[in-house]
């Protein structure tokens, strides 16, 4: 379940009103339906452009630490180490 929100409230950005921020909230969960992690990410995208010609978007992406939770197959809080070492044991890797 993925949910995002397009600039802060007073920051518009457009093709020449760069950058842009992206907030994205990201819920995951086991496959018995059991919570497995919520994370809140800061996507930030900047244009390169070449006479006005848009050639490249860099993205980076800061997870918000304050707003980012993940819990082990029995609903306790682990930390993302433990998190990722727990995923790659029952989750196929994403296609991309």
């Amino acid at each position: 379940m993925k949910d995002s929100l397009l600039n802060a409230p007073g920051q518009i950005g457009t093709e020449y009103n760069y950058p842009i921020y992206k907030y994205e909230t990201e819920i995951t969960f086991y496959t018995d339906k059991q919570l497995a992690a919520i994370e809140k990410k800061q996507i930030h995208l900047k244009r390169y452009e070449y006479l006005g010609v848009t050639t490249g978007i860099e993205k980076n992406t800061t997870i918000d630490i304050l707003n980012t939770f993940y819990f082990d197959q029995n609903n306790q809080p682990v930390s993302r180490v433990q998190f990722l070492e727990i995923q790659k044991k029952i989750c196929k890797e994403k296609e991309g």
